[in-house]
């Protein structure tokens, strides 16, 4: 199974045009997870270094050769699937990951797949602060007592946390975002357990210098989430974002965590409104472990595709 953006031009995931509708089933029938964006958030989020999904769906307008340029220049080690125009002219020094495919009526025709089956391209570069688990060769543990040591492991990193916290440090120590989440998927692949990520994210208003604000505000959703998360969730804050690890939850029980903690936020900002002023609109979007991906870059892609306003 891989993860798969389709984007658009013309339509949204809310309401998919009859091509995305068509491409949606052909996909999904083939086993694999679709999210929808725009083609801008799939190439702004390339360029930033956070596009996260394994292939991609990318329709092309024959007056849109750039968008061809950028493409090649921005997802070179993504499975991409360009949907051309019939008789468009023929498009050359494409990476080899790349598969022009041209638009048809694909209600009479089944969208082609077979592209996405060798999406095991080889993983980028690690970066030099992002920390790469190998896995060992252990012998095999008892279920019961490989649970027991990671809840209790768990429950320490926490008690740590509020202890610091409480001996003298101006307010709580803040688990980092990216090195928890790096955390959480290694104990996942070796324990063979699945979670879900709730990424909340507050976008800097146009202008803003109030670094301040920011952190406050972040403060703010952060305590009020932390009241109705479960004690083995994990609330977790970086620069601009705050995120829940909702431990051993599948999609459902993601879904149900998910309400609880939108219900906190927007109390949180009616509480904060002088904060949430001087910021921009603030978002939440969820992923869930392995279903939508099974590294960090997939997840919180997957987590920002299907973000919408709190």
């Amino acid at each position: 199974m891989a993860s798969v953006n389709l984007t658009c031009s013309v339509c949204s995931a809310d309401h998919p045009c009859d091509r995305c509708a068509a491409c949606t089933r052909a996909l999904r029938a083939a086993g694999h997870c679709i999210t929808q964006s725009s083609r801008y958030d799939a190439l702004r989020a390339a360029a930033v270094g956070t596009y996260g999904f394994d292939a991609c769906v990318l329709p092309v307008a024959r007056h849109e050769p750039a968008l061809i340029d950028a493409a090649s220049a921005l997802l070179a080690r993504t499975r991409v699937a360009l949907l051309v125009e019939p008789g468009a002219p023929g498009v050359a020094a494409l990476p080899e990951a790349f598969t022009v495919i041209e638009t048809a009526d694909w209600h009479g025709l089944t969208f082609p797949t077979d592209w996405v089956a060798s999406t095991a391209a080889t993983p980028p570069e690690p970066d030099h602060d992002t920390r790469v688990f190998a896995e060992l060769s252990v012998p095999a543990a008892d279920d019961t007592d490989v649970e027991l040591a990671r809840r209790r492991l768990k429950g320490m990193a926490r008690r740590v946390q509020r202890e610091l916290g409480a001996a003298g440090f101006p307010e709580d120590a803040k688990l980092d975002l990216l090195a928890t989440l790096e955390d959480e998927i290694a104990w996942a692949k070796m324990s063979g357990v699945c979670f879900g990520l709730v990424l909340i994210h507050v976008a800097k208003k146009d202008g803003s210098s109030k670094a301040d604000g920011m952190e406050r505000l972040l403060g703010a959703l952060g305590q009020h989430v932390e009241r109705v998360v479960r004690a083995s969730d994990i609330v977790t804050q970086g620069s601009d974002s705050v995120a829940v690890i909702v431990a051993e939850a599948a999609a459902d029980q993601t879904g149900v965590a998910t309400s609880r903690i939108k219900k906190a936020v927007r109390k949180a900002l009616k509480e904060a409104a002088v904060l949430s002023s001087t910021v921009g609109r603030v978002t939440l979007g969820i992923a869930v472990y392995p279903t939508h991906g099974t590294t960090r870059a997939a997840l919180l892609a997957r987590a920002a595709a299907s973000a919408s306003q709190v």
